[in-house]
């Protein structure tokens, strides 16, 4: 496809495509198979582990399943899976 006439009408300065990644983040569940190539794919500084505890369907091993999912991954990549990417992207400091 010609992007070309798209770009020519557009007030954008920039990229779509860096708009997307500046302000898009993507959540992972742990029954997802794949985190770490998911994470390769969108960018590991982009990404945050989502939960929506309580619910009907969860449970109480959920936190072991996360464990569990992100055991293979490198360990500067789970820290920012397990808090680190959300602490930046909503300004926590842990003292």
């Amino acid at each position: 496809m010609n992007s070309a006439r798209f770009r020519r009408d557009s007030p954008l300065k920039r990229r779509s495509g860096e708009y997307i990644h500046e302000n898009f983040w993507s959540i992972m569940d742990p029954s997802e198979g794949d985190i770490d190539a998911q994470c390769d794919l969108v960018g590991e500084d982009r990404f945050l582990w989502g939960s929506d505890y309580p619910h009907v369907g969860s449970h109480l091993t959920a936190m072991q399943e996360v464990e569990q999912a992100l055991a293979p991954m490198a360990e500067a990549r789970r820290n920012k899976l397990l808090g680190g990417n959300a602490k930046r992207l909503f300004n926590i400091s842990v003292h």
